[in-house]
């Protein structure tokens, strides 16, 4: 009869640390929309677990977007059942095969994606203590990857020190602090 309670307890925080584990790792589904198209494509899905700060591409679909015209491309984040969008603007040439796209996911403090960032930037190069052999950008984007997925927090910015008085002199400038002096400056007039 002793056990049961602690048995019970036991399962009470097995299945809380199960429940904890599955709720941390979310998917969100990243989309890509031409002004030229009526509806937007899917691009990435991407998940991620925000307590850890991780984040693993599940599917992307790299799209044939072409640079010709200078056409920009929206990327974000569209709510189907509302129709609300949420994103960037990016120029048709951030999607170059031998560009890596790189993707930032913006969360908020509950671990929800609340905006995005999208780019794409130049192959990092490899030392060549590392490679000898000059690889082609496709060898080089198999072995890194299509899309590049880092997760951000919101950082607090300067706070304002309220009722804090400020001094200002005669002229109406802010006076400057005066130096400390010490023990027999305070005290001894020489």
């Amino acid at each position: 009869m002793h056990c049961v309670p602690w048995l019970t307890g036991l399962l009470a925080c097995c299945i809380s640390a199960g429940l904890a584990g599955a709720v941390s790792t979310k998917t969100v589904t990243v989309w890509a929309w031409p002004f030229s198209s009526p509806s937007p494509q899917e691009l990435a899905k991407v998940s991620y677990d925000a307590q850890a700060m991780t984040a693993t591409v599940i599917e992307y679909k790299q799209p044939g977007f072409s640079d010709s015209t200078g056409a920009a491309i929206r990327v974000g984040l569209y709510d189907v059942e509302t129709t609300q969008w949420r994103g960037v603007l990016t120029a048709a040439a951030s999607f170059d095969k031998a560009l890596q796209q790189q993707l930032i996911l913006l969360l908020d403090d509950s671990g929800d994606v609340y905006h995005l960032a999208f780019g794409g930037a130049a192959q990092p190069t490899k030392s060549s203590k590392i490679s000898t052999t000059a690889k082609t950008s496709a060898d080089a984007l198999a072995d890194r990857g299509p899309l590049k997925v880092t997760l951000e927090r919101p950082t607090p910015g300067p706070r304002v020190q309220l009722n804090k008085p400020v001094k200002v002199s005669k002229e109406g400038k802010v006076d400057e602090k005066e130096p400390e002096k010490g023990f027999l400056q305070k005290y001894v007039d020489l």
